[in-house]
């Protein structure tokens, strides 16, 4: 048995004499292999924060310099208050003005869920990627948007499909995202209200007298 062994060592020893510089050079291709994997994760990481905290500053850009949609940006809790003083702040609203609101809002709604989806898209190709920080993150980002953003009482209405019917314009399995963990989320199974009506109705008596 140990004259096997030995014989065994002296091969080893010998096949690395002869080819130190290729197993050498081996180690080396696996490890640059290793760290420019781990490299590029970190970029593509560091890109998907960064491109979803521009994202973010728009939004909020958006609503600071346009008071009329800010409604949209609003969490649930909050969004009646918010609804209202909208309303209160554009009128008198006219026929015209009201299809404009209308428009800018349905742009704006659809900016929100373009975000939406192309978030969820990312989350699913990093799992796929296997770059756990990046999914890390992007399923942090998912999350405030199922149970926060997207629970808007008036995006709710906008995405309906007997509503606004925008959740045309998107992938089926972003509605099926939509659907298992915006709607029926089993973590947060909040109520969640519609608006059908918005800010932009047309008073015909002063109901906030």
């Amino acid at each position: 048995m140990a004259e096997s062994n030995n014989k065994t060592n002296r091969i080893l020893i010998n096949f690395l004499k002869n080819n130190f510089f290729s197993v050498f050079a081996l180690v080396v291709s696996f490890a640059s292999a290793y760290f420019s994997i781990k490299s590029y994760r970190d970029t593509v990481t560091q890109q998907a924060i960064d491109n979803t905290y521009k994202t973010f500053y728009d939004i909020f850009a958006t609503a600071m310099d346009h008071s009329d949609l800010t409604h949209l940006c609003t969490i649930p809790e909050g969004y009646n208050i918010v609804e209202r003083n909208v309303h209160l702040s554009l009128m008198p609203i006219t026929e015209k003005k009201r299809a404009e609101y209308i428009l800018k809002e349905r742009a704006f709604a659809n900016y929100l869920f373009g975000f939406y989806e192309n978030t969820l898209l990312q989350y699913d190709e990093s799992i796929k990627n296997r770059n756990r920080d990046k999914a890390d993150f992007l399923i942090g980002i998912l999350d405030y948007f199922r149970v926060r953003v997207l629970r808007n009482p008036r995006l709710v209405y906008l995405w309906d499909s007997q509503g606004g019917n925008m959740s045309m314009n998107y992938a089926e399995s972003t509605k099926e995202d939509y659907n298992k963990n915006v709607l029926n989320n089993k973590d947060n199974s909040l109520a969640i209200s519609v608006d059908s009506v918005g800010p932009y109705f047309i008073d015909t008596i002063n109901v906030y007298r």
